[in-house]
């Protein structure tokens, strides 16, 4: 974790497979759905 004034920061770099074909074939609103729910995980 990175501390950045009084705000404990981080930062977490992943490659979420097939993610432009879901953009492009269902679009980027269901996309975006899929990153916030991964993340939550």
């Amino acid at each position: 974790m990175i501390q950045s004034g009084d705000f404990p920061t981080s930062l977490i770099m992943a490659d979420c497979n097939y993610l432009k074909r879901t953009n492009d074939t269902l679009g980027h609103e269901y996309g975006d759905l899929l990153l916030q729910r991964t993340a939550r995980k």
